[in-house]
């Protein structure tokens, strides 16, 4: 599986979890501000919108921080 292809799913799955548990925008800000992740609103309503999994993100400053408060995923990253 590419990264395009692994980031594409992890999106896919955050805005599932987003639907299984009724969450907001602001509430899912809310959740990255608590666990000290700085990504600005407006990214973060980037990545929710519809069609952006066929988008191009920066996995490690702007996916992976979603998916470690959204899903519990913790990655290693190498130095």
């Amino acid at each position: 599986m590419t990264k395009q292809e692994r980031t594409k799913e992890i999106i896919l799955q955050l805005k599932q979890s987003r639907e299984e548990r009724d969450l907001s925008i602001s509430e899912i800000y809310d959740m990255l501000m608590a666990a000290n992740c700085d990504i600005s609103l407006t990214t973060l309503k980037r990545v929710f919108a519809e069609g952006s999994e066929d988008k191009g993100f920066r996995y490690k400053d702007t996916i992976q921080p979603i998916a470690q408060v959204m899903l519990a995923i913790k990655e290693e990253t190498t130095p």
